[in-house]
């Protein structure tokens, strides 16, 4: 997602970039977008709590 949006500011592709950025979002799984968070709060020093699949994740 960086890159893309890298690629749309210094080659001046911003809506390719946009749309790319996009689709990213779309494809990438639940479960990977779980574990990204899981990972973030673990960085951050949050206290770990139990995933449920069916509740909002606030990052």
């Amino acid at each position: 997602t960086g890159m893309h949006l890298a690629i749309g500011i210094f080659m001046g592709i911003l809506y390719f970039s946009l749309v790319m950025i996009a689709v990213d979002m779309i494809l990438i799984s639940d479960r990977s977008w779980i574990r990204a968070a899981e990972w973030i709060r673990g960085r951050r020093g949050g206290a770990e709590s139990e995933s449920d699949p069916s509740s909002p994740i606030v990052i």
